[in-house]
């Protein structure tokens, strides 16, 4: 080793001892590693964890308290889910109609119907959008299954030949495909029935109709408390609860249905 590269090492050696820092291996000084030293010239420094900025957590009920600025002033939305765990298989089974009863992986339950009734706590109505008038075609099978209507039902035929259904118990006639039937609807739920097919139509300014999630939303709802029930009619199962609605905000509920 040269005497130039032997000072360089004595003094980087020097250096290590006097200061901290990082060491850096390098390939340089005639072909030999050397070993530098990056000093500092001063001390580490330490920062104390308890004097340091955190973030303020959102408060538990942050979610509810989201304002969504889309909604009219002083009312909200509610979300509103049905469950069924553990639907028995016979209600599962499938049929040419499709299953009784189709829950999601999770137990979601669609086609249920909702309804959120008034209290004298709410300010206003819980109102959905006015539902319009239900239409059901039957073609081997009623469809769709439920649904929310207004005054009339419109009741059509996608058979060949002449045929029949009961809306209510009552026989109501069917021409060939392509002709349809109205019938008018007084408040409350409604059976038709063809053969082994069934469909439920729900006349109530108030109900909703679950998707194929088993979720059903309602809009624009004044704020205030209001109960909540779930009807599913494949299986005549009820279930109730309550929910809180904020202005400005998404409520959300949860009804599990139990035989």
């Amino acid at each position: 080793m040269g005497v130039g590269a032997r000072s360089l090492l004595a003094a980087c050696s020097r250096g290590i001892a006097a200061c901290s820092g990082l060491l850096v291996l390098l390939a340089a000084c005639s072909g030999l590693p050397v070993l530098l030293a990056a000093c500092s010239g001063g001390k580490p420094k330490v920062e104390d964890a308890r004097a340091l900025p955190h973030p303020t957590p959102p408060p538990a009920d942050a979610a509810a308290r989201t304002v969504d600025a889309t909604i009219p002033p002083g009312k909200g939305d509610v979300s509103i889910r049905v469950e069924w765990h553990d639907v028995p298989l016979a209600q599962r089974a499938p049929t040419p109609c499709g299953p009784a009863v189709a829950p999601t992986t999770t137990w979601g339950i669609p086609d249920a119907v909702v309804t959120l009734a008034r209290t004298p706590a709410a300010t206003g109505s819980a109102t959905t959008s006015a539902p319009s008038d239900a239409r059901v075609t039957l073609d081997r099978c009623l469809r769709p299954r439920v649904q929310v209507a207004g005054d009339t039902l419109t009741i059509a035929s996608a058979i060949l030949q002449p045929t029949s259904l009961a809306l209510d118990a009552r026989p109501v006639l069917l021409p060939i495909a392509g002709h349809e039937v109205k019938a008018a609807l007084t408040d409350g739920r409604h059976e038709l029935i063809a053969g082994d097919s069934h469909a439920w139509v729900v006349r109530d300014p108030n109900a909703a109709v679950t998707d194929a999630t088993g979720v059903a939303v309602v809009r624009d709802v004044p704020s205030g408390v209001y109960p909540v029930t779930a009807w599913l009619p494949a299986a005549n199962l009820s279930a109730k609860g309550e929910v809180t609605v904020m202005p400005g905000a998404l409520a959300e509920v949860t009804l599990t249905l139990k035989p």
